[in-house]
């Protein structure tokens, strides 16, 4: 790589990180405002209509956008227009028919007329924001990466100062998904023009839909549909749970409580889940030199997510729990405790998305679409339990997160450890690891003014002790 080629790299990737510290700064302001301005119940409707498409996405997008990025940029002008043609047929079929899935959802399993009506507003999402991915993944192959970066920041600029705006001034929650699903499709319409204008479709139009390559459509499904189940699994098992959790309770201002926490605890552990990831492209480099790393760098790798899990679950407590007793936010207070006595469940969320590229990158993709699909299996039927005994609350649903993810990065890890032949090493850097998380919890517990987070490990545990009594 030339000077120029590693200069233009750096300031590139220093652009799309700033850009996703800004995203992350606003989508906390926005979840803030939101709030203050229509308060739990609007919006834990709000988001639980959201969460219908946001769940289903992975299989409008079936893992093309991979194959757009590294395909493209290596084809000649027919083959070119060949992909371009393909995928973005396949990409409409598919988001089409997860609209359409939506849609079927809301009119047969919702009973809630708003609820319903919310749903059915945000269906074409999987559409529009589909073609948008598609757009997205066009410009990246170009090489357009900083221009698709701003672009795509000053859309989400516009979608949060204008639902904000338009929530402050009194408008209707069906109004304010209308607002959103308008600016999506300005969005979209945005992306053909100048996609159009810069040359970025030559020797595409409209008739290419029409002839394009079933065997490469196959590719691209049989390629992409273990990436589009993993990711569809995981959001299971973050967003995802709020819809049996509302379909098993009907109030809406827990649903609230429960959607803020989620999405703070994925703010909160979203940057270094992307700088987890970022180790994925080193890795595959590393090529046939990745099965030598005997264990080590997997061992050490999780000590750092361990440690660093805890760091991030004692400030979120002490933090909330600041806020809850002295802020004057009482509309934000039952979120703030919940946050409080349940960050511990970012110990497992750090864990495993920091052995996920490890597991990716050695080609364990059915150990890995077993282990989501195992922790998704065990916070669901915790969700059940408690819905059947009449039990299930907020707490019990943040319980659910905290065993499923446990549960996925367990089995993640050792998946890792016992990959070769010696058992006995594997067995004891798992020991060794169960014990460093121990240990770092009761240590950092103790360290300036944190004992309160042993406390509400505590309380929790006790609430599981509890629970199991009240079901023998």
């Amino acid at each position: 790589m030339s000077q120029l080629e590693l200069s233009t790299a750096i300031s590139q990737s220093a652009v799309v990180a700033a850009s996703r510290l800004y995203y992350l700064a606003i989508r906390a302001c926005f979840l803030f405002f939101f709030v203050r301005f229509l308060g739990l119940e609007n919006y834990g409707s709000f988001n639980y209509a959201q969460s219908w498409y946001i769940l289903l996405m992975p299989f409008a997008l079936l893992g093309t956008n991979e194959l757009i990025i590294s395909q493209i940029p290596l084809s000649s002008e027919p083959e070119r227009e060949r992909f371009l043609a393909t995928s973005l047929a396949l990409r409409f079929v598919s988001s089409t028919v997860t609209t359409l899935l939506i849609v079927a959802f809301a009119l047969s399993v919702e009973t809630d007329l708003l609820l319903q009506q919310l749903m059915l507003i945000f269906a074409p999402a999987a559409l529009i924001r589909g073609c948008i991915g598609w757009f997205s993944a066009v410009f990246v192959a170009q090489g357009l990466v900083l221009r698709w970066t701003s672009f795509s920041t000053f859309f989400v600029t516009v979608d949060v100062v204008a639902v904000l705006l338009a929530a402050g001034n009194g408008a209707s929650l069906l109004g304010l998904a209308l607002l959103q699903i308008f600016l999506w499709l300005v969005k979209l319409l945005s992306c053909w023009l100048y996609a159009v204008r810069h040359g970025l479709l030559i020797g595409f139009d409209w008739s290419c839909l029409f002839r394009w390559d079933k065997a490469l459509a196959v590719r691209f499904v049989l390629g992409g549909w273990p990436l589009a189940l993993g990711n569809f699994l995981l959001l299971s098992l973050a967003i995802g749970l709020l819809i049996p959790y509302r379909l098993a309770a009907s109030d809406l201002t827990s649903l609230g409580v429960a959607a803020l926490v989620l999405q703070v605890l994925m703010l909160i552990q979203e940057p270094l889940t992307r700088t987890f990831n970022a180790l994925l492209p080193a890795l595959r480099h590393q090529g046939s030199t990745v099965p030598s790393r005997d264990n080590r760098f997997e061992t050490q790798l999780s000590m750092f997510a361990i440690l660093t899990g805890c760091v991030l679950a004692i400030i979120a407590h002490q933090l909330s729990l600041y806020l809850a007793n002295t802020a004057q936010l009482p509309q934000f207070r039952p979120a703030l405790l919940l946050l409080s006595e349940y960050a511990w469940v970012l110990v497992p969320i750090m864990l495993f998305h920091a052995l996920r590229p490890l597991v990716i990158v050695d080609g364990r993709y059915w150990g890995y679409l077993l282990s989501i699909f195992a922790g998704f299996v065990s916070a669901l039927s915790l969700l059940t339990g408690y819905a059947y005994l009449g039990a299930l609350n907020p707490e019990r649903l943040l319980l659910a997160l905290g065993i499923g993810f446990t549960v996925l990065s367990l089995l993640a890890l050792s998946n890792l450890l016992f990959s070769g032949k010696d058992w006995f090493r594997g067995s004891s850097r798992l020991v060794l690891l169960v014990g460093v998380s121990v240990s770092a919890l009761i240590c950092l517990s103790h360290v300036g003014q944190f004992p309160g987070y042993l406390q509400a490990l505590g309380c929790s545990l006790r609430r599981v002790a509890a629970d199991s009594s009240f079901c023998a």
